[in-house]
C-alpha cells in the first residue's frame, strides 16, 4: 500500500490561537498526504507566561475553533490530521493531542510524562497509551514529546486490556521469533498485517486465535536482522 505519512513543523505565534489556526489551514490545503502529524501545542505557542491566559486558549474535546478546523480540512482534504492543543477538561488542564480522521471518527491523547514547567500549568494525563485507527485502517499510537524519554511504558499488546494479564500464547510466540529479528523488527511483525492471518496484525489477532499467531510466527521463519 502507498501511504504518506508527512510532519508539518512551523512557528505559531504565541497565544495567538486565530492566526495560528489561519497558517495552519493555508499549508494543510496545499499538502497532498493521508496522515499528516502537527507539532506539540500547536495551536498556542508553548511557552506560557499564566495559567490564566492559557485557559483563554485552551479548548475543551470534541469542540473549539481548532477541533472544528481541522476536521473541516481532514473531511475536505482526505487526509489523518494529529495535532497538539491545549484541552480544557472542567477547571483541569492537560497537554493533549488528537487524531481526526477524514471519515469524522478522532481520538484522543493527553501527555502523560510533564516536563519542566509543563507541570505549573497541566496536568499528568489519565488516557494511557492505546493504538488508534487512521485513514486506510492505519494503526498508530499517539505521544507527545518528552513521553519518549520515559523507561515506564510497556508494549500493551503483550497484555489483556481488561485485567492486564499477559496474552495467552504469547511466549511462545516471542520464543519462535526473538532468536531471529531484532526488538525493532520484532515490534514491526507485531504491528502489520499478515498474510498467514488474512492480513490481520499479529497484535489484533493475538487476543483472538493465539494459536494462529503461534502458526503465522513459525511459518514465516524471516531471516535474523538487525
Amino acid at each position: 500500500m502507498d501511504y504518506r505519512v508527512s510532519v508539518l513543523q512551523y512557528e505559531p505565534k504565541l497565544l495567538d490561537k486565530q492566526k495560528n489556526l489561519a497558517m495552519l489551514r493555508e499549508m494543510l490545503c496545499e499538502l497532498d498526504t493521508d496522515l499528516v502529524v502537527l507539532p506539540e501545542l500547536c495551536t498556542t505557542g508553548y511557552l506560557f507566561p499564566s495559567r490564566e491566559a492559557l485557559v483563554k486558549v485552551s479548548e475543551e474535546y470534541p469542540s473549539g475553533a481548532a477541533f472544528e478546523t481541522f476536521s473541516e480540512i481532514a473531511s475536505n482534504r482526505q487526509m489523518s490530521i494529529v495535532y497538539g492543543f491545549s484541552e480544557l477538561s472542567g477547571d483541569t488542564l492537560y497537554n493533549s493531542c488528537a487524531l481526526i480522521n477524514p471519515d469524522g471518527s478522532h481520538h484522543l491523547y493527553r501527555k502523560t510524562h510533564l516536563f519542566d514547567r509543563e507541570k505549573l500549568f497541566f496536568t499528568l494525563g489519565d488516557t494511557g497509551l492505546n493504538v488508534f485507527t487512521a485513514k486506510g485502517g492505519v494503526k498508530i499510537g499517539m505521544m507527545i514529546c518528552f513521553d519518549w524519554q520515559s523507561r515506564m511504558w510497556l508494549p500493551l499488546f503483550q497484555f489483556n486490556r481488561l485485567d492486564m494479564r499477559p496474552q495467552a500464547g504469547l511466549r511462545g510466540v516471542l520464543e519462535a521469533l526473538t532468536q531471529r529479528l531484532s526488538p525493532w523488527a520484532l515490534a514491526q511483525w507485531f504491528a502489520q498485517p499478515n498474510p498467514w492471518l488474512a492480513d490481520q496484525s499479529p497484535c489484533d489477532a493475538l487476543g483472538q486465535d493465539p494459536p494462529a499467531v503461534l502458526r503465522a510466527a513459525c511459518a514465516e521463519v524471516p531471516p535474523l536482522t538487525h
